[in-house]
């Protein structure tokens, strides 16, 4: 007895979406007749089952070109203005309305892993005057959503929030650090191990022979933060090296660039410092205005590291600047994990390793 044909296209269907997991996005797939011969139908059926993954939004056609995984269609929600998508299954991806490419970029992977896992994946965009009441209001209006990932907005993750964020019964991935998850029925917390950051950013300093070491806070204060001041202190307390610890006023929503920029005017002037550690490659871009307006060179008169993006970039700023940069990649498939296969019983922080990128930021002064 045959198989009926709207059965042997959902069985098709099916094996190539499972495929799809291990594709990265914009694969171009097989043609239609190379297809049609490894599951041994007719072209037209094979076309027609290409034709439906299309409009599903797990593929899309260019005439005479191929087809090629796609970017899921998805709804973009800031505060309360959402939309509703036909997928059973929803992911929701909140975030600070503003551009980083640390943002970008982890929103990206989130993309990718929604595409490979079958789901539609939702942007809530988080504005300085938005208290999250919107986005759990937005969880509970819709019946499709199967978990919430969030960037928090830096220095704005209180313990009220953690609990209102429970409270909406889903499972929801906070990429941000935070001991208070451990009290929570439904929350984790993926990110970067910062203390290790920290101690990988002073030690490099430290190994090129810098005794007097300025860390600049121009990032607003968080768990992450204080936990990456904390590696930093380990490892100068270690080595016996001066450490000051410059700002620390920083609000969300705040310019760090500017920060970082007085704060480096101030110690340039100084000439105490032979060594900064900056939180972000924003940091480094107020360094490199501070240098610049004080009329030195970098890093002639200060070497410097920073958390890197972790996209290449650091490469080409002047100098191209040594960095510590996190894993995004491997913090959204961590999410989806827990968003998927979520057990309250299971470790509720997990962190990844920072990997340790030389360039020329460094000078060192063992050897010069």
């Amino acid at each position: 007895m045959s198989v009926p044909s709207d059965k042997l296209c959902q069985s098709i269907k099916s094996q190539l979406i499972e495929r799809f997991k291990d594709y990265e996005l914009d694969t171009r797939l097989p043609s239609v007749r190379v297809l049609a011969a490894e599951f041994n139908v007719a072209y037209l059926t094979m076309n027609g089952v290409l034709n439906q993954l299309e409009l599903e939004g797990y593929i899309r056609r260019i005439p005479r070109k191929g087809a090629y995984l796609a970017s899921r269609e998805r709804t973009v929600s800031t505060d309360m203005q959402t939309g509703m998508l036909s997928q059973p299954s929803t992911l929701v991806f909140a975030y600070p309305n503003f551009f980083s490419y640390a943002t970008w970029s982890r929103l990206h992977f989130a993309e990718e892993q929604a595409v490979k896992r079958g789901l539609a994946l939702a942007e809530f965009k988080l504005n300085p005057d938005t208290d999250y009441s919107s986005l759990c209001q937005m969880v509970a209006q819709r019946g499709d959503v199967c978990g919430v990932i969030i960037i928090p907005v830096p220095g704005l993750l209180s313990k009220a929030l953690i609990k209102s964020l429970d409270q909406m019964g889903i499972p929801v991935v906070l990429l941000e650090p935070t001991p208070d998850v451990e009290q929570t029925q439904h929350l984790t917390s993926i990110t970067l191990d910062w203390q290790k950051a920290g101690r990988m950013l002073a030690g490099e300093l430290i190994q090129a022979g810098h005794q007097s070491l300025a860390y600049f806070r121009h990032e607003p204060n968080t768990y992450s933060r204080r936990m990456m001041l904390q590696g930093i202190k380990q490892a100068s307390l270690e080595a016996d090296v001066k450490l000051r610890v410059l700002g620390g006023s920083m609000k969300p929503w705040e310019d760090s660039r500017q920060s970082a920029f007085e704060l480096t005017c101030s110690v340039l002037k100084q000439g105490q410092y032979t060594a900064g550690i900056y939180e972000s490659m924003r940091g480094i871009q107020g360094a490199i205005r501070a240098a610049h307006v004080m009329e030195v060179t970098l890093p002639t008169a200060m070497s410097f590291v920073s958390i890197g993006r972790g996209n290449g970039d650091e490469a080409y700023f002047a100098p191209p600047t040594t960095t510590v940069d996190p894993n995004a990649q491997e913090e959204l498939r961590l999410a989806f994990e827990q968003v998927l296969d979520f057990d309250n019983k299971s470790q509720r922080i997990l962190v990844t390793d920072p990997q340790l990128v030389q360039r020329e930021s460094v000078i060192d002064l063992i050897k010069s």
